[in-house]
């Protein structure tokens, strides 16, 4: 019988070789964590397109929230008109990540009174932005916000209220779109009623709203 003895290495070539090894080890290792890292980055990267997409920006084109203005009362205190916080809900067509037909099919569920089909013309118009709903309370923007599509954007808006509806209207005038007074007392006042430094002081007139 015959033994084959494999002979040594000898120790410079040993060196050698454990040294090609190390550097191969080093190599996998060195692409693992590049194949991680750019893993990490895809998805960091994915993170921010859709923190960009559901930002409501200036660019947008939804109202920021304006100061508060300050409450109009009559000479007993009882509210003539005060400024409430509401939503404005809008869309970004171009933007949408979901088909365009089944959105507005859950919009239409989502918003009561509304009518899938219009919904589609407005998301299929062209348009980069497009308003859904104005003055939305927060239990709408809620059911708006659970459909899940980025595209869909939200941002508070003030709402002028007068309580006691038509009563000496002519006296407290009415607002404009942004929030400015356009006549009667919220016209002349728009000033001092537009001051954040003196919201918590209501504008007190000399109307008696029991008389009235």
């Amino acid at each position: 019988m015959t033994v084959l003895v494999a002979r040594p290495l000898p120790p410079r070539q040993a060196g050698e070789q454990r040294h090609q090894q190390v550097a191969v080890a080093q190599m996998r290792l060195m692409l693992m964590m590049l194949l991680f890292a750019a893993a990490i980055a895809l998805v960091i990267g994915r993170l921010l397109v859709l923190a960009a997409l559901a930002e409501p920006a200036n660019a947008g084109g939804l109202l920021g929230v304006g100061p508060a203005r300050g409450d109009i009362v009559d000479r007993n205190g009882a509210p003539l008109a005060r400024t409430i916080d509401a939503w404005a809900i809008g869309v970004h067509p171009d933007q949408l990540l979901g088909d365009k037909r089944q959105v507005a099919d859950k919009l239409a569920q989502a918003l009561p009174g509304t009518d899938a089909g219009k919904i589609y013309a407005q998301l299929t118009s062209g348009v980069s932005f497009t308003y859904l709903q104005r003055r939305a309370p927060s239990s709408l923007v809620t059911a708006v916000n659970a459909i899940g599509e980025p595209a869909i954007v939200f941002e508070r808006e003030s709402e002028r209220l007068y309580p006691q509806t038509t009563l000496a209207a002519h006296v407290l005038g009415f607002l404009d779109t942004q929030g400015r007074g356009q006549s009667g007392i919220e016209r002349a006042l728009n000033d001092r009623l537009s001051n954040p430094a003196l919201n918590g002081q209501p504008v007190a007139l000399s109307i008696d709203a029991r008389v009235q």
